[in-house]
C-alpha cells in the first residue's frame, strides 16, 4: 500500500494468486546427496505497476508484463558428509540457482529459513542466478549439546540491477549452539556475520536468532 514516501503516481503491484507446478528429485548414497528441483509458476493476473505513465519504465512494457506473468525457477544441490571421530562431522554443500522471467517478486533472496547465507538474512539481496557453497563443522556432546560453525560463500547475479555490472560476491560466517536447559525445554542460539561483500554497505552486518522450544506432554 501507499505510505507517506510513495509518489502519488506510483501504482502498487496487483494482488494475485500464484499457481505452481513443480518437480523434485533426490538421490543418496555413501554420504553423498544430490537434489534437483524445477518449478513453473503462473500469476492469476498481472498488471502494470510502478510508474506506468513512464514509457521507459520496464514495468510499463506490455510484452515484459506478459512474460512476467509466468516464470520458472530451478536449482540443484550436491552435498557430502564427512564423519569424524568423537561425534564430529563436516558437511560440504554446493547449490546452483537459475530461472527464467524472474522479476523482483519472484527472484531468489537470502533469508534465515530456506536460503541461508550467514550475516545476510535481512539484507534484501535478490538475484536471478548464482552459486552458493557452504562448509559446516558440527559436533555433539551426547544428546545434550550441539555446536555448529559454518562458512558460506555466494556468487550471484541480479539481472534487474541498474547497469547489471555482473556477479556480486558475499561471504558469511556463523556459529550456533543448541542445548537442553531443563525438563522439556530446549534453547538454540544462532549468530551470523557478513565477513565479505562486494557491496560495501553489507560488510560487518550481524544477525542473531534465539529460539526456545517447550515440549508439552
Amino acid at each position: 500500500s501507499h505510505d507517506q514516501e510513495t509518489a502519488s503516481r506510483f501504482v502498487i503491484p496487483t494482488d494475485t494468486f500464484v499457481s505452481t507446478l513443480g518437480l523434485e528429485g533426490e538421490f543418496n548414497k555413501s554420504a553423498w546427496t544430490v537434489k534437483a528441483s524445477a518449478q513453473r509458476s503462473r500469476r492469476s493476473r498481472w498488471e502494470c505497476w510502478g510508474f506506468c505513465d513512464d514509457p521507459n519504465s520496464p514495468t510499463a512494457d506490455r510484452t515484459a508484463l506478459r512474460d512476467a506473468r509466468d516464470y520458472v525457477r530451478y536449482e540443484a544441490t550436491v552435498s557430502k558428509d564427512f564423519f569424524l571421530p568423537l561425534n564430529q562431522k563436516v558437511l560440504a554443500t554446493v547449490t546452483g540457482y537459475g530461472g527464467g522471467d524472474l522479476d523482483r517478486f519472484s527472484q531468489y533472496r537470502f533469508d534465515f529459513f530456506s536460503n541461508r547465507l550467514r550475516g545476510f538474512a535481512g539484507s534484501g539481496i535478490r538475484y536471478n542466478n548464482g552459486v552458493k557453497a557452504t562448509a559446516q563443522y558440527a559436533f555433539n556432546i551426547g544428546s545434550v549439546i550441539r555446536f555448529n560453525a559454518t562458512l558460506d560463500h555466494a556468487r550471484v547475479t541480479d539481472r534487474l540491477a541498474p547497469g547489471d555490472d555482473g556477479d556480486e560476491r558475499f561471504t558469511g560466517f556463523g556459529l550456533s549452539g543448541q542445548t537442553i536447559m531443563g525438563p522439556n525445554l530446549l534453547i538454540q542460539v544462532d549468530w551470523g556475520v557478513a565477513i565479505g561483500s562486494s557491496v560495501a554497505e553489507y560488510r560487518g552486518d550481524q544477525e542473531i536468532f534465539v529460539t526456545l522450544l517447550r515440549l508439552f506432554r
